[in-house]
């Protein structure tokens, strides 16, 4: 494996756990990206270093009957009835919900060399004229991680962004 698939590995063992997934999640995980069956008792202790360097999932990830969503932003409570799975998902889609528009607003205000013309999901789409577009990459790269590691203060955020430029429309 290359580097870039073991990135593409860890990301997806760590959002398997992050989402409630038990040590046969994960050896599956494993399995769908290297493509074949393996016999290893790994993932147990993947799991373990997992929440021994993120202790704030232990508790996220207990069974949990509250009708109140925890998150690092702080609690809300809830009026509905929500699956475990729901329980750990929320918190998880509400942080990413929070960066996204802490991202929106901060390319909204600083991004000088283009306009955003569209938000989906967990990308934007940007409209940039008679722009040198490699700077126009820079800047966005550097507002966005700027953006992130103010709404993230205690994690260093740099390279998550991806940046790719297409034709005319």
């Amino acid at each position: 494996m290359n580097a870039d698939e073991y990135h593409r590995l860890g990301k997806l063992v760590s959002f398997t756990l992050m989402y409630g997934g038990g040590e046969r999640r994960v050896l599956g995980t494993i399995e769908r990206v290297i493509g074949h069956k393996i016999n290893w008792n790994g993932p147990q202790h993947i799991k373990q270093l997992f929440l021994e360097q993120y202790p704030e999932f232990v508790s996220l990830l207990a069974p949990n009957n509250s009708q109140t969503l925890y998150t690092p932003f702080g609690s809300v409570p809830i009026s509905i009835r929500l699956k475990r799975t729901q329980m750990i998902n929320m918190p998880i889609q509400l942080c990413a919900s929070i960066l996204f528009k802490y991202i929106m607003i901060a390319c909204f205000k600083y991004v000088k060399l283009a306009k955003i013309i569209l938000p989906v999901h967990d990308e934007l789409v940007f409209s940039a004229k008679d722009t040198d577009l490699q700077v126009f990459k820079r800047e966005v790269k550097r507002v966005i991680e700027s953006a992130l590691n103010t709404g993230l203060s205690k994690l260093e955020v740099k390279n998550v962004v991806n940046v790719t430029l297409k034709g005319d429309f």
